[in-house]
């Protein structure tokens, strides 16, 4: 009897989400990695882009679920794949947290399908340590736009920012992210 009561003892059970415990670190982050996959599946559903509000909002909130874990986004500009808000929960409470603000510049309205296409091409080019962020530098050499982002901060409290630019160096996209875990 002693030998079970010692193997109940040595399995955890987390009742709440904590970032010091690796394993459920471990799983948020496969958990955002799965976010990022169903933000760009969104992409190419139609239905994504047909507004649920019949047209009386220009925002719209994404949920994604998957056991003890959710998110929901609030996006207000169809056709990209971040979100401006970006919600994790783990059952039921808030985790952690990003706010994006951003900017398309006038050069870019002439090629906004093109800043998507990097915005896209970047999404899908994640770290796995870092999902939240994009790469540091890529070219999506299909539309010859270069999109680079710098990290600062710890995953408590980081600031990221974002641009992609022409060939030229012309910026066309910026965006300015903060968020980390919540206390």
């Amino acid at each position: 009897m002693k030998n079970t009561t010692q193997n109940i003892k040595n399995v955890k059970i987390h009742y709440f989400f904590s970032k010091e415990v690796p394993e459920l670190v471990d799983e948020f982050k496969q958990f955002v990695v799965s976010v990022n996959k169903y933000l760009i599946g969104l992409q190419d559903d139609p239905r994504y882009h047909k507004s649920a509000t019949r047209g009386k909002s220009k925002s719209k909130t994404i949920t994604f679920e998957d056991g003890d874990w959710k998110f929901r986004g609030k996006l207000t500009r169809e056709g990209q794949p971040y979100t401006e808000e970006a919600i994790f929960y783990f059952r039921g409470e808030e985790i952690w947290r990003m706010e994006r603000n951003f900017r398309l510049y006038e050069a870019a309205y002439q090629r906004e399908d093109a800043v998507t296409h990097c915005m896209l091409a970047a999404a899908a080019e994640y770290d796995a340590e870092t999902p939240w962020r994009g790469p540091e530098c890529i070219l999506d050499d299909e539309v010859q736009l270069q999109y680079a982002s710098v990290y600062s901060g710890t995953d408590d409290d980081f600031t990221i920012e974002e641009t992609i630019r022409n060939a030229y160096g012309v910026v066309l996209w910026m965006a300015t992210c903060s968020g980390g875990y919540l206390t």
